[in-house]
């Protein structure tokens, strides 16, 4: 079982558990702070949960911050305060496909996605 996750463009995403994991970890190592998730008509919802699929949304300010820390990740290998992070070369691949699919080719800015 994957995540599939889908953006306002109707792009898609998918990759293991164990990548999407990997993404989350690299993005908070290189200094992302997760703002949280929604759930439509759930006001009980866990809003740092990103790891259930449940069709929760990542804000648009949320996905802006995650290709922020991410590609300057890529970029430098280091967190946005400078402490070296260690990345793989597969890991970089991977994190660059996120990238593409949570900034489009020819948009501005990074847009909210759903995790299924």
């Amino acid at each position: 079982m994957g995540y599939d996750l889908e953006n306002k463009f109707n792009n898609s995403f998918s990759c293991s558990n164990w990548w999407f994991q990997r993404i989350l970890e690299l993005a908070k190592k290189a200094g992302w702070n997760p703002i949280g998730t929604s759930l439509e008509n759930n006001d009980t919802w866990d809003k740092q949960d990103y790891e259930t699929q449940s069709g929760q949304l990542v804000s648009k300010d949320d996905s802006v911050e995650l290709f922020r820390v991410l590609s300057n990740l890529l970029a430098v290998h280091q967190s946005i305060a400078g402490t070296p992070i260690a990345i793989m070369k597969d890991e970089i691949e991977m994190v660059a496909a996120f990238l593409k699919f949570i900034k489009p080719e020819g948009t501005r800015n990074a847009c909210s996605f759903f995790i299924r």
